[in-house]
């Protein structure tokens, strides 16, 4: 499973949700969405909104996507650790 957190410099909720990611310990790749790599998996994974958290599979299969600042580190865990 692969973590991947699209964001932007200017995006505050951005930043809130690494700081989020960070006291949870959660391993994960942060993408500038405006970079030539971000650009490429919002089209693939078609982001629209950011912050936006993928889960992969080892395949890069999108297994889910959550958009925008969760509400707590409950649900952020949740939502990451979730069995499909």
């Amino acid at each position: 499973m692969k973590i991947v957190k699209l964001y932007a410099d200017w995006c505050g909720p951005c930043r809130v949700l690494e700081d989020m990611l960070r006291r949870c310990d959660i391993k994960h790749e942060s993408v500038d969405a405006e970079s030539p790599d971000g650009e490429g998996l919002s089209i693939k994974y078609h982001v629209r909104n950011l912050p936006t958290l993928l889960i992969l599979d080892d395949d890069e299969n999108l297994l889910r996507k959550m958009t925008g600042l969760p509400k707590s580190i409950d649900e952020l865990t949740n939502f990451i650790y979730a069995t499909n």
